[in-house]
């Protein structure tokens, strides 16, 4: 009966001929990877048999016990290794062992998908698991490497090379026992690789402990002491003090009898010496972040209740490079049917959407320096994007594309802001467990744009990374809410894109001869050449000065330009008016306006900032004004060259107009209104219904025409003899189709 009860409570163990094999799957990113010596194997090598049918102890079964390995794996692993192997030699052992590793057990992950790895090993398993590291250094590179050598011969054992031994054993056949003698070629070799791979760091995260037994294996009172089966200067020769496993001997210096063996203690003073180097993960450049930030989107997947946070320029991270593996990655989370995800980001402010901010020009768009950034720092040079608008350019059309796919998704947010102090990927899986990436960026020195980071799991790292991300978020909207609100067409989508183009192009000042008046353009105010109405607009100022000339008599005749941008329709005014008072909500544009004004001489304009009639003065009651406002046909989250004024634009921003019109202006009055086939609403219904009779000035045979409005007879009639037409004559009706 004691045998039977010793039986029942005899730890798990495998086979004697089940190496590299699963003893316990966590399902974790670490394992603990027990390798045998020589003529041993996974069953015997870590086993502490008990006297009087008391159940023995198990080396892994002690760690699965114990809650401090809570979160690593263990695997055994092995090598053909018996009197029978004979040629097998370690560079042989190696390869089996590496091959093994290499290979999925399902429905287990392979040893080399986990990202940190503790190989514990025990005599030739130490020389194997060294000589595996140096022959495929590149398959740990991107790994946390722990190497617990326990008694293992790295230069070669004093009994390997013993005659006696050597007969007794009949191992002058057995490969592995050859090249284990004393400073045999083979180690001599790996030794020297071994020590460069440490001092060169090759593996940067590799950490490693060794230790020794005390004690030859028989330990007898009066027998003289015997060599050591590894001596000390073998047993250490890599990583610091070699440390002396009292009580031991070469194979019990791995059988431990309880937590309190000084083998089981060594490991679990190495577990923390290892968690604690490793809980910040180095990143030496932007590769490394990008690689391991795609690891954490492909880590969770679509999981149940998994999360995905983090900041980047756009929702498209490494914008600059390969779309498509990002995209990829994102779009099996976005289009998933899985419940609970939850997916956010914090981006860059792109122009259009600092609402906020007191500047108004691209240059001042935290996403636009970001992008000039990257080319000043030859980021760009490799890339896909080669130059800062490039790069912009790819970055507004990612925020749109993003919210096409997202307009299905639930939980799933982008906010936008300023450029944070430092960046951030934090993922959780569907089992509560974080990853994180902090890194920093902006650094520049001669060989271009510095970026560095790290990866941690450390809960404190990850809490920063929460803490800051609610700090980002708090009080700005969702983007998503915004874009699922565009309402614009195709064809306006287009007219976008088409500006934004030719905003990124133009950078710098320069001239262009618009309806015979040369203009300086600002890169950040609105370029007449590209305005579909401008030359009409400046003819349409010409025939309303005509009918102004035959009605006047000696009234004063002030011109109002509302959205003056570079003033070209103000200096048209200038030439029928005796002072023209022009206005816009930008200072860019006002500093724009006054300099044209001053290059054209033209005296009588005077360009304030304000919104609409906000800065004009008080009218003359006697006199008669003409009024006109190029606005902006429709609204536009992207809103090009319109950032102040984006949420108010098309038919809402006529509306207004024409509500300070009725204060402001008397009766006496003409204004000048144009409607493009782009607008969203026709604004002769709003004159009308504030009791203005239309003309029009009709462009080619489109749509697109120029109105203006009057509420007295005598000026309709001078406008009609001018060349204008009442509002709808010889014009086909507009219809839906048109304004879509």
């Amino acid at each position: 009966m004691d045998g039977l009860a010793k039986h029942l409570k005899e730890p798990r163990r495998p086979d004697v001929s089940s190496n590299n094999t699963w003893y316990e799957d966590r399902d974790t990113d670490h394992v603990i990877v027990f390798v045998h010596g020589v003529l041993s194997n996974s069953r015997d090598c870590w086993y502490h048999p008990r006297p009087n049918d008391q159940p023995g102890v198990y080396w892994p079964d002690l760690l699965v016990q114990d809650p401090e390995f809570a979160k690593y794996s263990i695997y055994l692993g092995g090598y053909y290794t018996d009197f029978s192997a004979e040629e097998f030699g370690v560079a042989d052992c190696a390869d089996h062992l590496f091959e093994d590793l290499k290979q999925a057990q399902s429905p287990h992950r392979s040893v080399l998908e986990h990202s940190a790895i503790v190989f514990v090993c025990h005599s030739t398993g130490g020389i194997v698991v060294r000589y595996m590291l140096d022959a495929e250094t590149e398959q740990f590179t991107d790994k946390s490497i722990g190497l617990v050598l326990i008694a293992s011969p790295s230069y070669g054992s004093y009994w390997a090379s013993a005659l006696p031994v050597r007969i007794l054993a009949n191992l002058d056949r057995h490969a592995v026992a050859k090249e284990l003698r004393w400073a045999s070629p083979i180690l001599r070799d790996l030794d020297g690789r071994f020590k460069k791979l440490v001092s060169q760091e090759r593996i940067p995260r590799l950490l490693g402990k060794e230790a020794c037994e005390n004690w030859f294996v028989f330990k007898r009172k009066y027998l003289p002491r015997m060599p050591l089966i590894v001596a000390k200067e073998s047993a250490g020769r890599y990583f610091g003090p070699t440390e002396i496993l009292p009580e031991t001997d070469h194979f019990t210096s791995v059988k431990p009898h309880s937590r309190d063996h000084p083998a089981y203690k060594l490991l679990s003073r190495f577990r923390c010496d290892f968690e604690t180097s490793f809980s910040l993960i180095p990143l030496e450049d932007f590769d490394a972040i990008y690689k391991e930030t795609l690891k954490l989107l492909t880590w969770i997947g679509d999981e149940p209740k998994s999360e995905f946070i983090m900041t980047a320029a756009t929702p498209v991270f490494g914008i600059e490079r390969d779309r498509e593996t990002w995209n990829n990655a994102l779009k099996r989370r976005l289009q998933a049917t899985t419940k609970g995800l939850k997916t956010e980001f914090f981006c860059l402010d792109p122009l259009s959407f600092n609402s906020e901010s007191e500047e108004e020009g691209l240059d001042d768009s935290p996403l636009w320096k970001f992008c000039t950034d990257l080319k000043k720092g030859h980021v760009l040079d490799t890339s896909e994007a080669h130059t800062a608008a490039d790069l912009y350019f790819r970055s507004i059309e990612a925020f749109f594309s993003f919210a096409d796919l997202a307009a299905e998704s639930e939980g799933i947010e982008v906010r936008c802001g300023p450029q944070p102090p430092f960046h951030f990927a934090m993922a959780r899986n569907g089992d509560g467990k974080y990853k994180g990436i902090l890194y920093f960026t902006g650094i520049q020195s001669p060989e271009g744009l510095v970026v560095k980071g790290f990866l941690t799991e450390e809960h404190r790292w990850i809490r920063l990374m929460n803490l800051l991300y609610e700090f980002l978020k708090k009080d700005r909207p969702d983007v998503l809410e915004v874009l699922k609100k565009d309402t614009r067409s195709v064809q306006q989508k287009s007219r976008c894109f088409e500006l934004l183009k030719h905003q990124l192009k133009h950078r710098e000042e320069y001239s262009e001869k618009v309806g015979g008046y040369e203009v300086v353009i600002h890169p950040d105010v609105f370029p007449p050449e590209m305005g579909r109405l401008t030359v009409e607009l400046l003819e349409a100022v010409a025939k309303v000065g005509q009918a102004i000339h035959d009605i006047r008599g000696e009234r004063p005749v002030i011109g109002i330009d509302v959205g003056t941008g570079t003033g070209i329709l103000s200096l048209a005014l200038a030439k029928y008016c005796d002072t023209v008072h022009a206005t816009d909500i930008s200072k860019i544009a006002v500093q724009n306006a006054l300099e044209n004004a001053w290059n054209h001489n033209a005296v009588n304009i005077l360009v304030r900032p304000g919104n609409l009639f906000e800065r004009v003065p008080d009218i003359p009651p006697a006199a008669l004004t003409v009024a006109i406002f190029n606005y902006p046909f429709y609204v536009s989250p992207l809103a090009v060259f319109n950032p102040k004024g984006k949420n108010t634009a098309g038919i809402e921003i006529v509306r207004k107009f024409f509500d300070q019109i009725n204060k402001r202006l008397t009766d006496d009055s003409i204004v000048i209104l144009p409607y493009s086939h782009l607008a969203d609403a026709d604004p002769k219904e709003v004159a009308a219904k504030n009791g203005f009779k239309g003309l029009e000035l009709k462009k080619d045979s489109s749509n697109d025409l120029i109105y203006a409005f009057t509420r007295r007879e005598n000026i309709a009639a001078a406008l009609l003899k001018a060349g204008w037409l009442f509002s709808g004559e010889k014009r086909a009706s507009t219809t839906r189709q048109d304004l879509r």
